[in-house]
């Protein structure tokens, strides 16, 4: 999945999204990358329009949608 750079954001890194699968993967400034499952693409389109994403992750992902944490990727 391509990842794309979240710019202008205190904890999220990066993120990517397959609409065919509903897969939200985040990448954390903190460390880690998730993988959120069945997140369906109007939410991922408010993720991507949401002023904080950091924020939007806290109260509309997490605890929301079942995830698995990845393996790192080389950079």
């Amino acid at each position: 999945m391509e990842m794309h750079p979240c710019r202008y954001s205190g904890q999220v890194a990066a993120f990517g999204y397959d609409p065919k699968t509903e897969e939200l993967r985040i990448r954390f400034h903190a460390g880690g990358t998730y993988a959120y499952k069945a997140v369906p693409q109007a939410v991922f389109m408010a993720f991507l329009h949401a002023r904080s994403k950091g924020g939007f992750v806290n109260h509309a992902i997490k605890g929301h949608y079942d995830f698995e944490r990845l393996e790192e990727e080389p950079e």
